[in-house]
């Protein structure tokens, strides 16, 4: 019985408290968090950081891209042939060998000739260049506060016009990307084209010597007289540099490619960071 007036009295209180009204609040909302901030974003810092982004992750895998698309050009120029084609099988020349080392060091001579010609024509795409541009286009669109040495910019104007601030960017980038390959095609690519066939020249001179030597090793050998074969066995070289017009147009279109498959969303979703990093705490 006691037991039962405790359970009872227990329970009666229970529901007492649970009629009472609750001292404690819960949130039913999140105005705080997702009402969008408004705030001053430095732009010569959000310009500076923005083209940093696009020079080492965007401008240099394009150098790159391109540097190698005209080292192969090169290297397929590179073509070795013994005359006449009824050269001895006993050769101890493996041509298919010398072709393959011929043309690893010939796109190497070209890809480290390649970042001097780069640098000299991309000041127009440097890190100051670039940044005086995305400032000059952000604000065209935007209306700007002015200090004694900063541009204060509403995030949210620069936010909206992410997108078309993108497009101007690379569009400006693209163009003059095109006018540098057209610079080293017609105005780098002939005088290196020389060099190279001067120094591949020089390494069949070479070979052509120790083949000579070794055929008329060979006859002598032999007691074979007919010497006359020994000097018809020269390694030659077939190389022909392509109509500019044609390469131009190759590069142009493999540089587009590979700027529309790595362009995507990066670049905006950076330049919002960079909007964020480049706050005016007030």
């Amino acid at each position: 019985m006691i037991y039962l007036k405790c359970y009872f009295l227990s329970f009666g209180l229970l529901f007492i408290l649970a009629l009472l009204p609750s001292t404690r609040t819960f949130p039913t909302t999140f105005h705080e968090d997702n009402t969008k901030k408004i705030y001053h974003v430095d732009l010569h810092h959000m310009s500076q950081s923005f083209s940093s982004h696009l020079l080492f992750d965007h401008l240099d895998g394009i150098f790159s891209f391109l540097s190698r698309h005209i080292s192969h050009h090169f290297q397929d120029l590179v073509q070795v042939t013994i005359q006449p084609s009824s050269a001895s099988s006993d050769s101890v020349l493996d041509i298919d060998l010398l072709k393959g080392q011929l043309q690893g060091a010939v796109g190497s001579f070209i890809e480290d000739s390649l970042s001097a010609i780069w640098n000299k024509h991309a000041a127009v795409l440097d890190k100051s260049v670039l940044s005086n541009y995305i400032e000059r286009v952000t604000l065209d669109v935007c209306s700007t506060t002015t200090t004694t040495s900063t541009y204060l910019l509403n995030n949210t104007c620069i936010e909206s016009h992410t997108q078309h601030i993108l497009y101007l960017v690379e569009n400006y980038i693209q163009d003059h990307i095109k006018h540098i390959i057209k610079l080293i095609v017609m105005e780098d690519l002939p005088p290196l084209f020389k060099t190279t066939q001067s120094h591949v020249n020089g390494i069949l001179a070479h070979f052509n010597q120790h083949l000579v030597q070794h055929n008329q090793q060979f006859y002598s050998a032999n007691n074979n007289s007919n010497n006359t074969l020994a000097a018809l066995n020269p390694i030659i070289i077939h190389q022909d540099l392509d109509n500019s017009i044609e390469l131009i147009q190759y590069l142009e279109m493999a540089i587009s490619l590979y700027h529309q498959s790595s362009r995507s969303t990066s670049h905006q979703s950076k330049l919002k960071q960079f909007i964020l990093l480049s706050k005016i705490e007030e």
